[in-house]
């Protein structure tokens, strides 16, 4: 997914840059956001800046645009 770290205020950000997790029924899903894009110094971070990954039961089931469907 890249080695992309950026600086912020209150110091670096590596990845993955932000987790959610939830459970639907006996599913568990992580969601995992990977920053692909270097940003601006100090600017604030966009998950458009990110791609995300979707894990069901600690196995891949999508990434990119295919995980807003399990998101929602």
């Amino acid at each position: 997914m890249g080695a992309y770290s950026s600086k912020v205020h209150s110091g670096p950000i590596s990845n993955p840059w932000k987790v959610e997790a939830f459970s639907r029924g006996d599913d568990s899903y992580e969601v995992l956001y990977y920053l692909v894009t270097p940003h601006r110094l100090f600017g604030p971070i966009h998950e458009s800046q990110a791609t995300s990954i979707v894990l069901k039961n600690g196995i891949l089931v999508a990434w990119g645009q295919n995980a807003e469907a399990f998101v929602k």
